[in-house]
């Protein structure tokens, strides 16, 4: 971290000093623009507890100051999201640019790749060089750990306490658009003399530490053909402490390639990670095919959870016939877990889904849904029954009308949306009659009236879903209605719904909801907005809730601060000879 700050500092200085364009002295030296918005919402319930606060609130502003051309973004946000000052939520991050530098300091976000560093906030500092087709990106600082929360199972309702975790990344590569290659490392280790020993309790607590190396690149020989890989390799050590009893060829492979970067013991686990496609694209055709897979227990420090464990192999084809009235997208393949067969089952699904849409003309549309998801579980390692074979389909099936009349300036639109989705658990031998069926309906008509400045819409909804031996049903209308008054300053907004609910043919109960919204712009840099939302549930459970929320918002004008007289003569003087 002393290196890496200390290079920050360097690289802020050289900005700073050389890196100013002797041409922007010209223009006004200070400059400041940005937005200041602050609001506040309430929250009240009559016949059941409060779910939210009854007032919270909150202040942001994002004003940006320019220095002779060399911008400086500044976000500040303050939350209240309790009702109180005691737990405010803060975050402070300034983004300065000038030309092809950019610099970061604050909290602050830089994804490198998904499968190394993405969305994390690392409070400390940064920057990004991409000159001509040159790039390159540093990142350093401290995380926060995401399993400090609340945990009442294990330690009961408090926070749990979490080491000081630092990470630092970067990426160097040379290319543009088309053409690209970029190398990638990301590192993160907690600190164990960061907590006094007696706060930690070693079965939620543990110190990790993450190495993660890898690549981006894309080739592209010709405008209809593209290959984009991403790929990296984590070394994951999920307890510094943990002991070394035991030896394994992998354990020793790790220790002889990361040993002097890594603490590596039995915690340590060595994963891959990786997509590809290539597609091919011509005038009004396109095919492809699409290559992901995730090691299991795959984990990058630098990343938020996702999926581990499977790999998904799929083939996609686009086309667009009759002067583009016809458009069809599809893509499908096979999706599989258990990679390393070591789970009890292995899951195996088919994936295929399509979009088509025809256009005769603008006043009619018609769009088409279909997709399908077939899972089968296999018998892997351990298996009770080596002739059971459980299989569970899905299909989607949905078709939408859109038809249009009458002028541009009074336009009515009639849409149907209907879709129906099934879900069916199959067993070779029996029928447990698991399946569930959704059916979903939906009529709307829109008229828009350019003169008065209004619309209206009003929509029939009606559901039902079939599970086992229990139907629900659920019929309702929306109703929605806005205008644009005051040379369009002011607009309004009023929407109103009834739902009646059925469990089996027998009334269930309703509910009732409201929104009334207001906007105002007060000038060309103030706005003014509110929202009042109502909700009444009559039924078994009976309860009201009434939700509101008021913003004020106030864009800054660009405001020029010094300036030379001198300079603007002389430019006077150019021009005029």
């Amino acid at each position: 971290m002393k290196k890496f700050s200390a290079f920050f500092f360097f690289v802020l200085i050289l900005t700073s000093v050389n890196a100013q364009d002797l041409e922007q002295f010209d223009k006004t030296p200070i400059s400041i623009s940005g937005n200041v918005a602050i609001g506040s919402s309430f929250y009240h319930a009559e016949g059941r507890d409060n779910r939210r606060s009854p007032f919270s609130y909150f202040i942001s502003a994002n004003p940006t100051f320019t220095l002779y051309g060399f911008d400086i973004p500044v976000s500040l946000v303050y939350r209240d999201q309790q009702g109180s000052i005691s737990n405010p939520f803060n975050r402070v991050s300034i983004n300065p640019r000038y030309k092809w530098v950019s610099l970061h300091a604050g909290s602050i976000t830089m994804n490198l790749s998904p499968y190394t560093l993405s969305g994390q906030i690392i409070k400390g500092g940064g920057v990004e060089l991409t000159p001509g087709k040159f790039r390159f990106s540093a990142i350093g600082g401290t995380m926060e750990n995401p399993l400090a929360q609340l945990d009442t199972i294990v330690v009961g309702a408090e926070i749990l306490p979490s080491f000081r975790r630092t990470a630092f990344g970067g990426k160097i590569g040379v290319g543009g658009s088309r053409n690209y290659v970029d190398l990638i490392v990301f590192k993160a280790k907690d600190d164990i003399n960061s907590l006094d020993p007696s706060l930690i309790d070693p079965r939620v607590t543990k110190p990790e530490e993450n190495l993660v190396a890898g690549t981006s690149f894309k080739i592209s020989p010709a405008k209809w053909v593209s290959l984009k890989v991403n790929a990296s390799a984590s070394a994951h050590t999920a307890n510094q402490t943990s002991g070394q009893f035991l030896e394994s060829e992998d354990l020793q492979r790790i220790r002889e390639d990361y040993g002097n970067a890594l603490t590596v013991n039995l915690s340590t686990k060595l994963q891959f990670a990786g997509d590809a496609s290539l597609d091919f694209k011509f005038k009004n055709f396109g095919f492809g095919g699409e290559y992901k897979r995730v090691d299991p227990f795959y984990n990058s420090l630098g990343t938020f959870y996702f999926q581990e464990d499977y790999e998904n192999m799929l083939v996609k084809v686009n086309f667009r016939l009759l002067k583009n009235k016809l458009r069809f997208t599809g893509r499908g393949g096979l999706q599989r877990n258990n990679l390393n067969n070591l789970r009890s089952i292995t899951n195996s699904r088919q994936i295929f889904n399509a979009t088509a849409s025809f256009t005769p003309s603008r006043n009619f549309q018609l769009t088409g849904r279909y997709s399908n998801f077939q899972t089968e579980r296999t018998p892997g390692l351990v298996a009770v029954n080596d002739t059971l074979r459980y299989a569970r389909a899905t299909a989607l099936y949905g078709v939408t009308p859109r038809f249009s009349f009458g002028s541009d300036d009074k336009r009515s639109t009639i849409t149907l949306s209907a879709n129906y989705q099934n879900l069916e658990d199959i067993l070779q031998d029996e029928d447990t009659g698991n399946g569930i069926e959704n059916y979903n309906g939906n009529l709307s008509y829109s008229l828009n009236m350019k003169p008065s400045q209004s619309s209206i819409t009003l929509s029939l909804l009606a559901n039902q879903n079939l599970i086992k031996d229990n139907e629900r049903q659920r019929l309702g209308a929306n109703l929605r209605f806005s205008k644009k008054l005051l040379d369009k300053k002011l607009t309004l907004s009023i929407a109103a719904g009834a739902f009646q609910n059925y469990l089996n043919a027998v009334d269930e109960g309703q509910s009732i909801t409201g929104r009334f919204g207001i906007r105002y712009k007060i000038s060309k840099t103030i706005n003014l907005s509110s929202n009042i939302n109502y909700l009444n549930r009559m039924g078994v459970i009976n309860y009201q809730e009434y939700r509101a929320n008021v913003r004020l918002s106030y864009a800054l004008p660009t405001k020029s601060i010094g300036g030379s007289k001198e300079v603007e003569n002389k430019k006077n003087k150019k021009n005029k000879s």
